[in-house]
């Protein structure tokens, strides 16, 4: 990259993007003058990227011609360049510094402040968008919707596409049932309900409020092999 950023600056190298799309590679090496011969230079055509893999690690197949073929090719090539749209110049090194080299990695040493809210960032974003899964009032207007309570849905069922499994933990009264069972909703998968015999008619309730659209089984914490078998 320094290499041809280098070159960039010193007016050796211009990158431009022709109008419409062209995935054709060919190379034009235009013959010196002062190296003689008959031929006006030299085109390969074919299947090489312009990258280490493509120019050297990777099987590739590249015709080269050494004849007047090289002049259709140059033709071509002219005709590209004529309309194509400047990338990057000597003249527009300031443009390519300000969009491209200031917003990426070459010669970056991110700060330690930077790199912990990348880390946060991957393990705590959210890919749910809210229209992608219903809230619990979406579901049932008799419940309010609470932020912290969308918000965990979300990271729940983020969670769960990533990981095939999710804990939710807090302190009592913050709705964790209300979460799990519009996270359930939203599954809509076959459900397990393990809980105290002294909460099995609330989660009854809950069944009823949040629509479970396929059969659920409830348990008691003592009857877990029961509820595995019911649902097997």
């Amino acid at each position: 990259f320094k290499f041809f950023y280098e070159k960039l600056k010193n007016g050796t190298l211009e990158i431009r993007q022709t109008l419409e799309p062209n995935h054709s590679k060919m190379y034009l090496f235009e013959a010196r003058d002062t190296l003689g011969g008959t031929q006006p230079g030299s085109m390969i055509v074919g299947s090489s990227n312009l990258s280490h893999n493509g120019l050297n690690s990777q099987n590739e197949l590249n015709v080269v011609f050494h004849d007047l073929s090289y002049n259709d090719g140059k033709e071509l090539f002219d005709k590209l360049w004529t309309s194509a749209a400047v990338i990057a110049d000597k003249d527009n090194i300031k443009d390519f510094d300000e969009k491209v080299i200031k917003r990426i990695w070459l010669d970056k040493m991110p700060s330690p402040y930077s790199m912990y809210l990348r880390v946060l960032d991957e393990y705590f974003k959210i890919n749910y968008e809210d229209g992608k899964f219903k809230s619990p009032r979406n579901i049932n207007e008799s419940y309010m919707d609470f932020e912290y309570q969308t918000d965990a849905v979300k990271e729940s069922l983020d969670r769960i596409s990533r990981h095939n499994g999710v804990i939710i933990a807090d302190v009592v009264g913050l709705g964790k049932s209300i979460i799990a069972s519009a996270i359930a909703y939203n599954l809509n998968l076959p459900v397990v309900i393990i809980a105290p015999p002294h909460l099995k008619e609330q989660w009854e309730d809950y069944c009823k409020d949040f629509h479970f659209r396929k059969r659920a089984h409830i348990r008691s914490s003592g009857l877990i092999e029961e509820a595995l078998q019911d649902f097997a």
